[in-house]
């Protein structure tokens, strides 16, 4: 039997056929936007998955369009219902009529979206995230932390874009208390896909930095405010609930609250609203000094007041006593200073008469020491006269002495008698044993030197003389004679 054959454009045709037959009505699809391009013609591609929690990743995916003219009407309408703006992870329950096409494949033709289906989802997924954290024990643990009385160190989580960021900015700088704020700017992204992770690295960063801050803000004012979905995602809220500074948050929405307000330490509804927050907690801390200073003050003047009427009285009752004390002691000083007066002019007149003896007794000294010791210096500078004059004429005879011993022990005088002196090498030969055949050697003689070369050497002993037996060095005498 022979087997059918069809081409593929042909089996093609055959699904779009059985499609049409078994789908003729649009169907009603529940599904998870995975992604969504706009083109610029105005038409919306989606890409729609299932996820099954027993599973990772999708169990079903499918390619959805929604042509320009239906997308111009659906987008506004679902946006101003769930305020969310159509994204990447919104579950969606969708309109749609299914169409195969022979060169496109399979594709679902979007023509409602029901937005009632994805604000039940949203808020079946905050719900969730809620209870999530309730379970885990830390929904509440930063409205449980210490607000500082004077949050003046402000670390701001924001896009650097956003309009709300430079009106949170203007109101706090420049309050009419003239309060001085410190802030450091954090940029993230305050929607769209990686608005969740940056803002969550912001707080990781503002984390290294701890000790430095008082309060963390979180504000969004000037995006939409359809686009709150990463404010109600589990790992944001978890972040800000065990964050170990307060949280206050201004995200810019008036009707809903999102989770990451619910687990805030303080949730406000705009930035500025944030910033009159700051200002007036610092204000009512400055107030409460001002009124605990005023308190201090009345307390201190009440207190000194009392302490003045003490004083008088004790000073009405010790007055008259101090004065007849100091009577007593006035007249007690006066005849102490007469006595003191008439003992010291006694002292000083015997010590005159002292004074006077001992100025007598001690002239009389001074001149009998003054005629000894000048006789003392007359018999020293005639012994001092005498001893140097014998001192000069022994000098002069050993100077005499010293003369003739020079004259009588000078080499030219010895050399004169007949003496010769050998020398070797610029050195005074003593020894001939020091001495080599075939050396030269240099005589000096009283007049001129020799140069000789030895022949031969011999022993000697000391104080032989030249010429005897014991005689046996002998010179050859070259040439050149000096």
């Amino acid at each position: 039997m022979q087997q059918e054959k069809v081409t593929l454009r042909e089996l093609n045709l055959r699904i779009q056929q059985v499609i049409k037959t078994g789908l003729p009505e649009p169907v009603w699809v529940v599904a998870e936007i995975s992604e969504i391009k706009i083109h610029s013609a105005g038409h919306c591609y989606l890409e729609l998955v299932e996820k099954s929690e027993e599973e990772e990743g999708p169990v079903a995916r499918a390619r959805g369009i929604i042509w320009a003219f239906v997308f111009r009407m659906l987008k506004p309408y679902f946006e101003t219902t769930t305020r969310q703006v159509l994204r990447e992870g919104l579950k969606v329950l969708i309109k749609a009529t299914v169409e195969f096409h022979e060169l496109y494949g399979l594709s679902l033709n979007i023509t409602d979206i029901d937005p009632g289906y994805t604000m039940g989802d949203l808020a079946l997924r905050k719900a969730e995230t809620l209870r999530r954290l309730e379970q885990e024990g830390v929904i509440n643990m930063n409205r449980e932390l210490e607000l500082p009385p004077v949050p003046q160190r402000i670390a701001v989580i924001s896009s650097e874009q956003a309009a709300g960021l430079q009106d949170f900015l203007d109101q706090l700088h420049h309050n009419p208390r003239g309060y001085v704020f410190y802030t450091r700017i954090f940029p993230a992204l305050m929607q769209g896909r990686e608005a969740e992770n940056t803002i969550i690295h912001a707080f990781n960063r503002i984390f290294r930095y701890e000790e430095f801050f008082d309060v963390v803000i979180l504000i969004r004012g000037g995006g939409s405010q359809a686009d709150l979905a990463c404010f109600n995602n589990y790992r944001l809220a978890y972040h800000i609930a065990q964050f170990p500074l307060p949280v206050i948050t201004g995200i810019g929405h008036e009707k809903d609250e999102s989770v990451a307000d619910m687990v805030a330490h303080t949730a406000l509804k705009t930035p500025t609203a944030v910033a009159e927050f700051l200002v007036d907690r610092v204000s009512a801390f400055d107030e409460h000094l001002s009124r605990q200073a005023s308190l201090v003050s009345e307390g201190v003047m009440s207190i000194l007041q009392s302490e003045k009427q003490k004083i008088d009285r004790i000073t009405r009752i010790f007055s008259p006593l101090v004065m007849h004390v100091l009577n007593r002691r006035k007249h007690s000083l006066a005849r102490s200073v007469q006595t003191l007066q008439s003992a010291a002019r006694k002292l000083l007149t015997g010590k005159h008469h002292a004074l006077k003896d001992i100025r007598s007794r001690s002239a009389h000294q001074f001149r009998l020491l003054f005629r000894t010791e000048r006789e003392r210096a007359a018999k020293l500078t005639w012994q001092t006269v005498h001893s140097g004059r014998q001192f000069i004429r022994n000098a002069a005879m050993r100077l005499e002495i010293f003369e003739k011993t020079n004259r009588l022990t000078d080499p030219a005088r010895i050399l004169g008698k007949g003496f010769s002196i050998t020398y070797h090498e610029g050195r005074v030969v003593r020894d001939s044993q020091i001495l080599s055949e075939g050396q030269s050697i240099q005589t000096r003689l009283f007049r001129g030197t020799v140069s000789s070369r030895v022949e031969r050497t011999g022993g000697g002993e000391p104080g032989n003389t030249p010429g005897g037996d014991h005689q046996k060095d002998k010179t050859q005498h070259k040439n050149k004679t000096k």
